[in-house]
């Protein structure tokens, strides 16, 4: 059966949405028998920029099975961004006309903490999402990407790394055409890797190859993610220290110290 997308277009002063919802699918199968047009009880929790509220999780409308669209009012106007599914409390993805998308990553790349932790992971993930689905453009949810430099947080990295290996895998099907939207010498193999190392850098500098003592168990889930995508990469460091652990394996296989459980399983 599934679960919906919920799109939210906004009016020409910002003030107002109508919300709209359909079955979300992956691929659509035009020649699927199951003609049922699928719609839910939807629990809809917003927020805007200029009243930004993301504890309040208790449904403010509820969109009915039977309503084919509601219309949101008591929103800011057309210059501050919304988000829909606080919390990501709704089992729903979103969709939001390209405006307040362009709001979205703007924030994000402004002050990334503006925007609760989980639902920084939901932006992210419902836009790659979207992207797979041909509901949005890759333009737009690589945009969301940008600001993961400043992202400390694992929440929102995971669901980033966790979208990395079907991007790699359409890169390397289509060579980028669906993602590259001019002319580059390079080859789209390289720009790929390029623009991931951008992301994925900054992280790995912030947790190092090797373990800490004492680090927070998230800490350690960030470093099993960076680890595995910067030597897939072939992030220089990344490599160094891999190769620098093998070899002090090999010299000593009894010395379990050297490469740690964390890092192993991810080998």
């Amino acid at each position: 059966m599934g679960y919906p997308v919920i799109k939210v277009e906004r009016s020409a002063d910002g003030t107002s949405a109508a919300v709209s919802q359909e079955r979300f699918l992956l691929v659509k199968d035009d020649n699927a028998d199951d003609m049922h047009d699928y719609k839910w009880w939807v629990p809809l929790t917003y927020t805007g920029q200029d009243r930004p509220d993301f504890s309040q999780t208790q449904a403010k409308v509820w969109m009915k099975d039977s309503e084919a669209q509601v219309t949101v009012t008591s929103l800011p106007s057309k210059d501050h961004w919304v988000i829909f599914n606080l919390q990501q409390t709704g089992y729903y993805r979103v969709n939001y006309d390209d405006h307040n998308w362009n709001l979205l990553i703007q924030q994000l790349l402004a002050d990334h903490r503006a925007i609760a932790t989980v639902n920084r992971a939901q932006i992210i993930d419902d836009a790659m999402n979207l992207a797979k689905a041909g509901q949005m453009t890759y333009g737009t949810a690589l945009g969301v990407y940008n600001y993961l430099g400043a992202e400390t947080e694992f929440v929102p990295w995971a669901a980033a790394i966790d979208n990395l290996a079907y991007l790699k895998e359409m890169f390397a099907r289509t060579g980028g055409k669906d993602f590259l939207s001019c002319n580059h010498d390079l080859p789209s193999s390289i720009l790929l890797q390029n623009y991931l190392l951008d992301i994925l850098v900054p992280l790995y500098d912030s947790v190092g190859f090797q373990d800490r003592d004492n680090d927070p168990l998230l800490d350690q889930y960030k470093r099993q993610k960076a680890l595995s995508w910067a030597c897939q990469l072939e992030h220089p460091d990344c490599l160094q220290n891999a190769a620098a652990s093998y070899a002090t394996w090999m010299a000593d296989p009894s010395n379990n110290r050297c490469v740690t459980p964390d890092v192993r399983k991810k080998w």
